[in-house]
């Protein structure tokens, strides 16, 4: 079985809960669940065609959010058609800068890089002591690279512990 793993890491100014500078107006995102793990899918287009959900039985890698000067997140997931194809999606903005990656084994690239993007994406977050949620908004966002583009639109919400 093959496995990607998604990295969401994120960076905005004070206040949890607040959509990211420079991100795309966010929809009501998915519910977190009530327990460490993530929810959610995005559909995409283009290059790579399909509806990915993150499933229960693959693994959640690292998930934080901290509220403090600097907001700063992270999200790690692995997504599935549910069929062969999995894939790895992530986000981060550092710095007022945004960055979004996509990679999977079906898109046939030259270099192991995938395809990137600069909007398209709101990220939030909110802390509760050690208990912290991360929530990735994807409205439209495009990713390119050799050739190649998919737009990215769907929500996933994770509880971190």
């Amino acid at each position: 079985m093959r496995m990607l793993v998604a990295i969401v890491v994120c960076a905005c100014g004070k206040g949890g809960d607040q959509p990211s500078q420079g991100a795309a107006p966010a929809a009501a995102a998915a519910a977190a669940p009530a327990k460490k793990g993530a929810t959610g899918s995005v559909t995409l287009s283009g290059a790579l065609t399909g509806t990915f959900s993150v499933q229960p039985d693959l693994p959640m890698g690292s998930c934080r959010w901290v509220d403090n000067p600097k907001v700063v997140g992270a999200l790690e997931v692995t997504m599935s058609d549910g069929k062969d194809t999995f894939i790895a999606l992530g986000g981060k903005l550092l710095d007022g800068k945004l960055e979004i990656s996509l990679t999977s084994a079906k898109l046939k690239l030259p270099h192991a890089t995938g395809l990137s993007g600069t909007s398209g994406v709101a990220l939030t977050g909110t802390t509760d002591g050690s208990k912290s949620t991360v929530a990735a908004t994807y409205t439209h966002a495009v990713v390119t690279g050799d050739d190649q583009s998919v737009t990215i639109d769907g929500q996933i919400s994770a509880r971190c512990e």
